[in-house]
């Protein structure tokens, strides 16, 4: 909000704009005592709710209020992983009731977890999260209780249990670290081991950040207990994920063969598979004093900033190109980096990543799992995540500027109007539509309501002297001073009150350095302390979404109002064209009209871009008897026919007159539409709809072989066509290996079929879930990795599945570096040969010519173009062969671009 003040002063006029920065929203001390009061009662509610209706079991599920155990309800896929049946949400939860102060309920749930917990069950679990979540919480509860024992406020009789049962699940983890790389297998065996199942052979991969999150816990674990095996374990682990970054860009992939060190898949990022890796190379050095962690972070960070920070926005690179984006998306995992930059000393763009995720919570009340670079919601559940209170937590500490408790406190009325339940707080499926999940996860009170309780708390008024520890990735809470326990040669220095920002001292990280001399120098002591240092910097980002989505504003203006207007008029369906003269298919990105949670709508209604409405306008007023089709599904075998065709075909009723020729049409997910002035010397097509349309009749083909594979709950399949290309996608929750198949075809045309296996049973794939997989493919199965431009292509991938899934139409852009894409793909271990050739044709490939014929590249293989005016005249084509390798490849060839 901006205030504008008109003074007048001897003649002269004076306009003072005056921006209401954060002092004007400063919160009294009352104001905080009863934000950090109500928060408390939040916790209570789901704490309560969790020991009434779900405990013993793993997590409470709030909407059905009961608990869930493992086994008992239906499998939600990976998720589960995390739970044991070894009462997770307590474990988890400890010492969060220690740092609210909530002693006695602290005391009762220690003596709960001996009783209960227990972790020699047949069940096949995490590691990453059972380290994180039931290791670190055991240490965490111990680390309170030994405190409060020493500070004699409670827990006189503890005898270090917990400790005891955090080396017991230790030690059941190590099976997992036998590997030749050193990397842990991503999932274990409570009871058996990697022993059970085959278990070693199912899994050979694991993420980056599953594997390099072990170091604090396993480090703590042995200096705490004197078994050093779990620091040495976690310490190689570290090493060689280190030995294995890319060279040159010091970047790591995000997925790694657990034996022989292969990158399965090579998109560097900050959020999800890479995320706690880099948080805990550097909290390692926090921790452990070791100079090397510092030096790698450094490295690290630096690459990170040069090609993964787009201004406020962090994107993923290929690791091996990191000058090349990987994915059009950013997750919410990347949160925490503002937090962790904190931690680095870096705040200003901390402060600028920080107020864009806070711009985009604004505009949908919480973080959506993943969003679009240009701010759309790509994935739209929220279940309640924390890491962006905890950056806003590490940042009202580094720069005690109130707008961050502003920030907090708008999560606490979110939390309160849009998750709270009767038995809880509930995960949100759908940002867009505000639905819940019935699920609670147990981080929600080990983090989500500990960073917002600090948030709001002052230090004086804590029982546990937060400053004195580091928050693990789970926010539990390992004390600074294991840094002189079991210490290593390596000299190690002593970290006190390590968020505690000195304004006017030399760095905390190194006490003994003067201001000069600084490991992490903070802006703010070179910018004198002044809280307008980051309402300075925010103001750069002004409305930066906004801005970004402006040109998009008249598509997410419409309201289901207007649907049921027309509904109630008796409509049976709508057409909205957008009003923005510069808007088409073209330019503008695939989106989805949002709802308001209602279902009283039953027509279809469709939004056309400007360009694309008038066309379809001009196209009405010329034929009269134009027909329109609204479907849900395709319907190929549906031609609508204007007079001016019936009259060709009547002129010429046999189409092999005219056999070089090719029917201007274009078909879409939703029917067919046409131009029925172009074909100027063209022959006339038949009254047989198959011959109008045989790709059409191809992609029907396609689809009745890949539901061949298999109809069940069980199963997944959509299609989609542009021209000659075919995508088909066959999902399975059945065992396999994911493949990939071109079948290049006589007349030019191409069918990419991608068969996935192990997908999420009973239910229609989350469309995220399928792209990932289909990428996935291209990098491992194909050339993919090599072509220029790969970026674009995802984009075009991206947009290409989507239509797929929502029977949508593709825009013409996309849908020709779809057809590039097509021509250029080659499957690496099945390339396609003829008389033992390999073509590089940038053309389709007819896969069954036999015969070398140098003339085979002088076919026409222009594709039929969406909205076309008038038809392509095609261009041949010549080839010819590299000497000395027997490759056709077509003359002045250029490079994949565009």
């Amino acid at each position: 909000m901006t205030y504008k003040w008109t003074v007048k002063l001897v003649g002269l006029t004076f306009v003072i704009l005056i921006y209401e920065d954060s002092v004007a929203h400063s919160m009294s001390d009352s104001q905080k005592r009863e934000m950090r009061d109500s928060v408390e009662e939040m916790f209570n509610h789901a704490y309560g709710s969790y020991m009434k209706y779900a405990f013993p079991a793993d997590e409470l599920m709030p909407l059905s209020c009961k608990g869930r155990y493992r086994g008992t309800e239906p499998s939600r896929g990976d998720v589960d992983d995390s739970l044991g049946n070894f009462t997770l949400t307590l474990i988890d939860t400890l010492d969060t009731l220690a740092v609210l102060g909530q002693v006695e309920k602290f005391e009762s749930a220690v003596q709960l977890v001996i009783d209960y917990a227990k972790f020699d069950s047949d069940i096949i679990v995490s590691v990453f999260e059972t380290n994180i979540r039931v290791l670190g919480g055991l240490l965490g509860g111990h680390v309170m209780a030994t405190y409060f024992k020493r500070k004699r406020r409670a827990m006189e009789w503890y005898n270090g249990e917990l400790l005891m049962m955090a080396k017991d699940v230790g030690f059941r983890l190590l099976p997992a670290f036998n590997t030749t790389t050193g990397i842990p297998y991503p999932r274990i065996n409570l009871k058996y081991g990697m022993d059970k199942d085959n278990l070693s052979q199912r899994s050979k991969d694991t993420c980056t950040a599953c594997a390099g999150t072990m170091i604090l816990e396993f480090a703590a674990l042995s200096r705490l207990t004197g078994e050093h095996v779990f620091e040495e374990k976690a310490h190689k682990v570290m090493d060689y994920l280190w030995q294995q970054r890319h060279s040159s860009s010091d970047l790591l992939g995000t997925v790694i063969n657990v034996h022989n060190g292969d990158w399965i898949r090579r998109e560097a990022g900050v959020g999800a598979g890479t995320d706690s890796y880099y948080e805990y190379v550097l909290k390692a050095y926090v921790l452990l004093g070791d100079e090397k962690y510092l030096y790698r972070f450094d490295k690290h960070y630096n690459s990170i900033m040069k090609y993964m920070s787009k201004g406020p926005m962090m994107v993923d690179v290929h690791m091996h190109k990191p000058t090349s984006s990987a994915r059009h998306f950013m997750d919410a995992l990347l949160a925490f980096w503002p937090g962790l930059q904190v931690l680095k000393g870096d705040i200003s763009p901390a402060i600028k990543t920080h107020e864009m995720l806070y711009q985009v919570i604004q505009r949908h009340n919480f973080l959506p799992e993943a969003f679009t670079t240009d701010f759309k919601v790509h994935w739209g559940q929220h279940p309640l995540r924390p890491e962006f209170v905890e950056s806003t937590y590490f940042l009202y500490k580094a720069t005690h500027d109130p707008h961050y408790l502003q920030v907090g406190k708008l999560m606490v009325e979110n939390l309160n109007k849009h998750a709270r339940v009767p038995c809880g707080f509930a995960a949100i499926s759908d940002v867009m539509t505000g639905k819940h999940e019935d699920q609670l996860d147990s981080f929600v009170l080990a983090e989500t309501f500990k960073y917002l309780y600090l948030l709001f708390s002052e230090e004086k008024d804590l029982v546990v002297p937060v400053n004195e520890y580091i928050f693990t990735t789970e926010a539990h809470l390992l004390p600074l001073a294991l840094s002189l326990v079991n210490a290593s040669t390596l000299e190690t220095k002593v970290k006190t009150n390590l968020y505690d920002i000195d304004l006017d001292g030399p760095s905390i990280m190194d006490p003994e350095d003067d201001g000069d001399q600084q490991t992490c120098p903070n802006p703010l002591h070179m910018n004198k302390g002044t809280t307008s240092y980051a309402f300075d910097i925010r103001t750069e980002l002004k409305d930066y979404v906004n801005n970004i989505m402006s040109t998009e504003d008249g598509m997410h203006a419409i309201r289901p109002t207007i649907a049921r207007r027309l509904q109630a008029a008796g409509a049976i369906g709508g057409i909205v064209i957008d009003n923005n003269k510069e808007s088409s298919a073209e330019s503008s990105l695939l989106f989805a009209m949002s709802g308001d949670g209602q279902s009283d709508v039953t027509i279809p209604i469709v939004f056309l871009f400007f360009k694309e409405g008038q066309r379809l306008l001009e196209a009405a007023y010329e034929y009269p008897e134009l027909q329109v089709l609204l479907t849900y599904t395709p319907k190929n075998n549906v031609v609508f026919k204007t007079a001016g065709e019936e009259s060709l075909q009547q002129q010429n009723p046999n189409p092999s007159s005219a056999p070089n020729q090719e029917i201007p049409i274009q078909t879409h997910s939703t029917g067919v539409l046409k131009d029925p002035t172009s074909g100027q010397g063209e022959g006339p097509p038949t009254d047989k709809s198959a011959e109008l349309n045989p790709q059409g009749t191809k992609l029907s083909q396609s689809i009745v072989s890949l539901e061949s594979l298999g109809k069940s709950t069980d199963t997944y399949s959509c299609s989609i066509q542009y021209g000659p290309v075919f995508l088909s996608v066959f999902a399975t929750v059945l065992p396999g290996e994911n493949n990939f198949k071109i079948n290049k075809h006589k007349d030019n045309t191409v069918d990419l079929r991608f068969h996935l296996f192990e997908v999420t049973a009973n239910k229609k794939p989350e469309i995220n879930t399928l792209y990932v997989e289909i990428v996935d493919l291209l990098r491992q199965k194909t050339n993919f990795l090599s072509l220029e431009n790969q970026e674009q292509y995802l984009i075009a991938l991206a947009r290409m599945l989507e239509a797929a899934v929502f029977q949508l139409d593709i825009s013409n852009m996309e849908g020709q570096k779809i057809l590039k894409l097509a021509g250029l793909l080659r499957i690496e271990d099945d390339p396609t040969i003829i008389s033992g050739s390999k073509t590089a044709c940038s053309q389709h490939i007819d896969t069954t010519l036999t015969n070398h014929n140098p003339l085979f590249c002088q076919k026409r293989t222009c594709p039929l173009l969406e909205y076309s005016q008038r038809r392509q005249q095609c261009p041949k084509r010549t080839c010819h062969t590299t000497p000395n390798s027997g490759i056709l490849t077509p003359q002045n060839q250029g490079s994949d671009g565009g």
